[in-house]
């Protein structure tokens, strides 16, 4: 075979972007969800409790049926016990959107990650070969 036709044969295995999409439909469908999980905070740190930012009142009605719409979904649940964090919920709007987002800043401080060495490509190879 010349090297032209085995470019032509690289080529024509490629899958095309419909292709691709086609046959993976259920992986970009729906909201991703890692399943429940814990933080773990250190001993040592104080939990930190923000007031809420202000929601402009224009904005009230939407971000209401946005976080309702989450709670629905299972992205979120009302709270109505003490709890020892509170974040500051976030607005951003753009022109054809409203995104609502908390700020964890102090809250990313505080966790304990735990400590998992993430394996090479060199590590991963021989293990997909067999698959």
């Amino acid at each position: 075979m010349d090297p032209e036709e085995s470019i032509h044969v690289l080529k024509s295995s490629y899958l095309t972007r419909d292709q691709f999409l086609g046959d993976y439909k259920d992986v970009f469908e729906g909201l991703g969800h890692i399943g429940v999980t814990t933080i773990v905070t250190g001993p040592s740190v104080k939990p930190v409790q923000h007031s809420p930012c202000r929601v402009q009142v224009a904005l009230r009605d939407k971000v209401k049926v946005k976080l309702d719409d989450f709670e629905e979904k299972g992205i979120v649940e009302k709270v109505t016990t003490l709890t020892d964090w509170i974040n500051s919920m976030v607005v951003v709007t753009t022109p054809t959107k409203i995104r609502i987002c908390l700020h964890h800043k102090d809250l990313n401080k505080a966790v304990i990650r735990p400590k998992y060495q993430m394996p090479t490509l060199d590590e991963l190879l021989p293990k997909l070969s067999k698959a």
